[in-house]
């Protein structure tokens, strides 16, 4: 009886060690579901890579999250660089532009790495840490026979992340790591293939028309005024002919660069046709709008351009410019976007007339009462 009574006791220990199991892998599992449900609510580039540094450390309980990104052309520098995205201030992000790094972490097997830290091994992963880890688990994100990149979590505890540690969880988070990764790349690629102008890196006309008809019904509920800058480079055809449409091709590019960082990031900037850009400043009053194109207008003036065969010349440019003030004019979305881009393109004509390299302003859409309220009031002012 004794012995049966030993035995059902070590039973019943055993089941409750089993229990406990059962609910720390619930737990776990949870948590990855949780994870697995939040990666894949992020869509853009840049959101997962923020919440894959941002959130894994509290998910984990770990001390150091880093993430390297597969980037042989330097093109995922280049689309975050367009969100105004600052890589190198990110030390927990890195890039290399060859796989072998995964290679001699991952082996053919290509599974997920538990163990030891080896710094001539893992140093890639370093990059952001005050504190060196002690173990490491580092998840490869890895679809269609390449590399996109990985994910390390480091802790300093030994046995953290210990040699045989069973990778279940950290496998399929790796995977639905990479196919949020692979998707959102792709996501970019194909904007940049649809309304990305090849010459400039900047957006195409496209994409500006229909972000114009977003931001006109985004300034239709909010109140707020919505400027458009329409911009051509002065005697072009000049430009061309005398050195070539290299060097035009040249110009254009250097044109786009000096109006980039005039502009905030929630702005839109668009290469329109031939040497024609236009600019969308939201929630800028006409004032603000103009001020812009005056700064760029100078930017571009004082600006000499290196058209190779060590000529260096320069170009002016003129701008018109018009505002929407939903208060001032009623109307659809289509119109209002029409009758925006109609105004600053005629403005943009006038200043071409008015002698170039200037900035003309084309007003503030108006209903055609408000038109005659404000005439019938200067009227007024005058015959009293």
């Amino acid at each position: 009886m004794e012995t049966f009574t030993t035995e059902l006791a070590i039973l019943d220990s055993h089941i409750d060690e089993l229990v406990k199991r059962i609910q720390v892998n619930d737990q776990k599992w949870s948590q990855l579901q949780k994870l697995e449900e939040e990666f894949l609510y992020r869509t853009s580039l840049n959101e997962l890579i923020e919440f894959c540094l941002d959130n894994s450390l509290s998910t984990f309980g770990v001390e150091s999250v880093n993430l390297v990104l597969l980037d042989a052309n330097n093109e995922l520098k280049g689309f975050l660089a367009e969100e105004n995205v600052l890589t190198n201030q990110n030390p927990n992000l890195s890039f290399v532009e060859d796989e072998k790094h995964f290679q001699m972490i991952f082996g053919k097997t290509r599974k997920v790495y538990v163990g030891p830290f080896q710094s001539e091994l893992h140093s890639l992963f370093l990059s952001g840490d005050d504190v060196t880890p002690n173990s490491l688990a580092i998840l490869p994100m890895y679809r269609r026979g390449v590399y996109i990149g990985a994910i390390a979590l480091g802790s300093i505890e030994n046995d953290r992340f210990g040699v045989g540690l069973s990778t279940e969880f950290l496998e399929r988070l790796a995977l639905i790591a990479a196919v949020c990764f692979e998707n959102a790349i792709s996501i970019e690629l194909l904007k940049r293939t649809s309304f990305i102008d090849p010459l400039t890196r900047i957006n195409n006309r496209r994409y500006f028309d229909l972000r114009l008809g977003e931001e006109v019904d985004r300034s239709m509920r909010s109140g707020d005024s919505l400027s458009c800058l329409f911009l051509d480079i002065d005697y072009f055809k000049k430009v061309n002919d005398t050195y070539g449409h290299q060097c035009g091709d040249i110009v254009i590019q250097h044109i786009a660069q000096m109006m980039r960082p005039q502009l905030r990031s929630a702005d839109v900037l668009a290469r329109y046709g031939g040497e024609e850009f236009v600019a969308m400043i939201t929630g800028a009053s006409s004032q603000m709008a103009i001020d812009v194109a005056t700064r760029i207008r100078k930017t571009v003036e004082r600006r000499k351009i290196d058209a190779g065969n060590h000529d260096r010349i320069s170009v002016t440019v003129s701008i018109g410019v018009a505002t929407y003030t939903p208060k001032e004019f009623s109307g659809s979305r289509e119109t209002i976007a029409r009758e925006l881009l109609g105004k600053a393109d005629a403005a943009l004509l006038e200043a071409k007339r008015a002698g170039r390299n200037r900035v003309q302003f084309g007003g503030i859409l108006a209903d055609i009462h408000s038109e005659i309220v404000s005439v019938s009031r200067v009227n007024k002012k005058q015959a009293g």
